[in-house]
């Protein structure tokens, strides 16, 4: 093994009382873990550490013990930041001890600090406190177009637990927000937390928080025009640059009548920090508003009341598994698939009822698996809502999600009286699609994302349902049925124009505050020079692949009318085209849809009737012999 020494110039920073540290890559930890020291005060801060011998692996510095890495050296776009790695730096087969010589935030390898050029006014927004030297880019915010959402904390947000803080939240009727107004929508307690899993890597985080009265309950608001509740994201966009591709799929969603999170661009500061555009949203959960399913109380344990709602999901597990369970199926390449409870949660759940929803869930995957999995009493059909499942899969294969299927995939169990249906959704997390992931072959606008490489982690659900002929019908029909009308190409270039219009001012302060245009973030494919040419590859994108989809989506559409009641109805018919014609049915006096006995006795009681007479067959404003002789003569027929 070898010693490496690391030496840090720290000569343009206010260095944290919590000291300096070398952190990250995988092998020196988080922030505090690895301290370094200055034992003589001169600035420059050391530690040294030992490895093995060839040690190849990366590194950086943090400016203090921070959780959430906001205060990791920021060298992106230098030549020594690995922009693969999360801008780390990085060491290359270590045969000897070495010294590195360098300067926090900078790349030099001779211990030196040149000076920092950056904004060095406080009241801008993109103000440095590292820069030496102001170089003329600040950035100032009069008033926005845009909401304002202002945190203020005693002590740092971290991933776990939450911490208490104030929220004040500026939103005038005139549309022009200012930190000078005083009239706030909302201004009282929350809890904050950073959420997400490989986003918290990035220097720009998202926040989940709960509004509360003064005594610590939930507190159910309106914010930003949204119904009451008092669970809230407030998700910043950092890789996705456009700062708008959530938006743009969760607004396809709307358009075809699904249930997608609200949401609400605002510009968020945090202690007088300025963080960027932000879109303020609805966590996913149980509420009439949201995923309205019935409210399961721990004590519903039996009967109709056991049934529902449920809200599941397939995602990554964070911490030790609980509150679910293993299928019986295992994922396409073979790994065990696991089914988390998202709500309610682990603690929440009865035992009977972790039991009943885990025993129909698989009850219907035994269906879907079966040798008789198209019969619709016998199939899969008996359980699921196959539109909410061909929606999700228009959903991941227009993004062509590399998270597809395998990630953030959200559904739910509705208590049998209200249907007892297993529907897809909500629709979550499409940060990385629309072309804007190097991985599973998602940056390509041709092909599915269900038959990339990356289906190896996919349940075997999808691939399933799609051997179904009559499954597939339905998705020609339904895809074909959008594109008409709420997905066209000028549906879908209004929803960017729109969203670009409430961005422009605002995204140049996003891209001020964390400049990332020109430069690589993980796992960009396109590096778009400006904020327009990003938005431009997004809407040549979606446009060249709903184009390829349309050539490709399988199926061969029936379309008919679908009603069993009406006298056209087609049983062969995938799709109702809206041509059901109700049946005309003389004789038919209590619309049973057969003239039958209690068709005459109706008739008899309105014996001699002159006053809104149903039983009035010849139109002559009254119930006579004749009418009953017309009703005697279609005696027996069906309708």
């Amino acid at each position: 093994s070898h010693f490496v020494t690391f030496n840090l110039n720290m000569a343009n920073e206010n260095v944290s009382p919590e000291g300096v540290f070398l952190a990250g890559g995988g092998n020196f930890g988080f922030p505090g873990d690895y301290p370094m020291a200055d034992d003589d005060g001169d600035g420059i801060w050391s530690i040294t550490v030992q490895v093995p011998h060839g040690f190849t692996g990366h590194y950086t510095f943090t400016n203090g013990a921070c959780e959430d890495w906001s205060c990791k050296e920021n060298i992106v776009g230098q030549e020594c930041a690995d922009p693969f790695n999360w801008n780390d730096r990085l060491l290359v087969n270590v045969t000897s001890s070495i010294e590195v010589n360098t300067c926090f935030s900078q790349c030099t390898t001779d211990g030196s600090c040149a000076a920092n050029q950056g904004c060095t006014d406080e009241a801008a927004v993109n103000f440095w406190d590292a820069a030496t030297e102001d170089d003329g880019s600040c950035i100032y915010m009069n008033e926005s177009t845009l909401p304002l959402v202002q945190v203020t904390t005693d002590t740092p947000i971290l991933d776990d637990p939450r911490i208490v803080a104030n929220m004040k939240v500026t939103n005038l009727e005139s549309g022009f927000n200012s930190l000078n107004d005083t009239t706030y929508e909302y201004n009282g307690q929350i809890t904050i937390e950073i959420r997400g899993s490989s986003s918290q890597f990035f220097p720009k985080q998202s926040y989940a928080l709960e509004t509360q009265d003064s005594l610590g309950a939930n507190n159910n608001v309106s914010l930003l025009g949204m119904p009451t509740e008092n669970d809230w994201i407030l998700h910043g966009p950092y890789s996705d640059k456009t700062l708008m591709r959530n938006a743009v799929i969760y607004e396809m969603g709307d358009k075809i009548g699904r249930y997608t999170t609200r949401r609400r661009y605002c510009e968020l500061f945090i202690n007088g920090d300025y963080r960027g555009v932000y879109m303020l949203m609805e966590n996913i959960k149980r509420d009439n508003d949201r995923v309205d399913i019935a409210t399961l109380l721990p004590t519903d344990t039996a009967g109709n009341e056991l049934t529902g709602g449920y809200i599941m999901k397939v995602d990554r597990i964070q911490g030790d598994f609980e509150g679910g369970w293993v299928s019986p199926y295992p994922r396409l390449g073979g790994d065990e698939q696991f089914i988390q409870m998202h709500k309610p949660e682990a603690e929440d759940l009865h035992p009977l009822q972790l039991a009943y929803i885990e025993d129909h869930f698989t009850q219907f995957e035994h269906a879907l698996a079966g040798p008789n999995f198209t019969d619709p009493v016998l199939g899969y059909k008996a359980y699921i809502e196959p539109e909410s499942f061909i929606d999700m899969y228009f959903a991941n294969e227009i993004t062509k999600n590399v998270d597809a299927y395998r990630l953030s995939t959200y559904f739910y169990k509705e208590k049998d009286s209200d249907g007892g249906q297993i529907v897809m959704g909500p629709w979550w997390d499409y940060n990385l699609g629309f072309g804007n992931s190097d991985g599973c072959d998602s940056y390509f606008t041709s092909g599915f994302e269900s038959n990339t490489g990356c289906n190896v982690l996919h349940p075997f659900w999808w691939q399933r349902l799609r051997e179904d002929p009559a499954y597939r019908g339905l998705t020609k029909c339904m895809w074909d049925d959008y594109r008409m009308d709420v997905w066209s190409d000028e549906s879908l270039n209004g929803i960017i124009d729109s969203l670009s219009a409430v961005l422009a001012e605002p995204s140049v302060r996003d891209h001020a505050r964390w400049p990332r245009l020109g430069q690589y973030v993980w796992p960009n494919v396109f590096i778009g020079q400006t904020y327009e040419e990003e938005v431009a590859f997004l809407r040549n994108w979606i446009l060249d692949r709903v184009a390829w989809l349309d050539d490709n989506i399988e199926g061969t559409c029936i379309p008919g009318c679908t009603d069993v009641t009406a006298c056209n109805y087609e049983p062969t018919a995938l799709f109702d085209d809206g041509s059901c014609e109700p049946c005309e049915c003389p004789g038919d006096l209590d619309g049973d849809l057969a003239v039958g006995v209690s068709d005459i006795l109706a008739a008899l009681s309105e014996f001699g009737c002159m006053v809104d007479c149903t039983a009035d067959m010849n139109d002559d404003g009254q119930v006579t012999v004749s009418d009953f002789l017309e009703i005697l003569s279609v005696y027996g027929e069906m309708c």
